[in-house]
C-alpha cells in the first residue's frame, strides 16, 4: 500500500468505503545503525465511531478527520486496531485529568509523604474535579442552552441526579 512515500488513493478509498481499519507496519532507521535502531513502527487508522452515518464532506462540523491515526510499537498479534484506539483514548483521558488536577487544584507537588495520606489527597482532588465538572456542566446548560442533540446534554454520570 505504501512504497517510498507513494499512497495508493484508490486503495484508501476502498478501505474507507468498506469502513475498514488502516494497519501498516514499517521499519524505521533500517539503513542507519544506532542504539535503538532499527525498530518496527505500526501505524493504525481507525474510523471515528461517531461519524458512521455522517456525509463525506461537511463544512458545518469542526472535526480533524474521520480516521484517527495511532503509532505504536505493539505488534498486530498483541493488540487489535480498535483495542489500540480504546487504549489510547483511555490514556488520553487519564492524562487530561492529571493535567487538570495540576492546573486547577495546584497538584504540581503533593505536600504529604505517607502513602495513605497521598491516596487521601488524590481521592479528594479527584472528587473536587468531578464536582467542579458537574457544576460547570450545569452552569453552561443554564447560561448557554445547547442544541437538543448536543453531546453536552448527555452525561455518563447522570449530572441531574448529582445536582438535584
Amino acid at each position: 500500500m505504501f512504497d517510498l512515500g507513494y499512497l495508493d488513493y484508490d486503495r484508501l478509498g476502498r478501505i474507507d468505503a468498506k469502513r475498514q481499519t488502516i494497519n501498516v507496519t514499517a521499519t524505521v532507521g533500517a539503513d542507519r545503525p544506532g542504539l535503538h535502531l532499527p525498530y518496527n513502527l505500526r501505524v493504525i487508522g481507525v474510523r471515528h465511531e461517531d461519524d458512521e452515518d455522517a456525509p463525506v464532506y461537511r463544512d458545518d462540523v469542526d472535526a480533524d478527520h474521520e480516521y484517527h491515526l495511532y503509532a505504536t510499537n505493539l505488534s498486530a498479534e498483541a493488540i487489535a486496531p480498535r483495542e489500540l484506539a480504546a487504549l489510547y483514548s483511555n490514556r488520553w483521558s487519564v492524562e487530561t485529568v492529571i493535567q487538570e488536577c495540576k492546573e486547577v487544584f495546584g497538584l504540581e507537588v503533593i505536600p504529604v509523604h505517607q502513602e495513605a495520606a497521598v491516596m487521601c489527597f488524590l481521592l479528594a482532588a479527584l472528587l473536587m474535579l468531578l464536582l467542579s465538572r458537574c457544576l460547570l456542566r450545569r452552569v453552561r446548560a443554564v447560561l448557554i442552552p445547547a442544541a437538543p442533540d448536543s453531546v453536552e446534554e448527555a452525561s455518563l454520570f447522570g449530572s441531574r441526579l448529582l445536582v438535584e
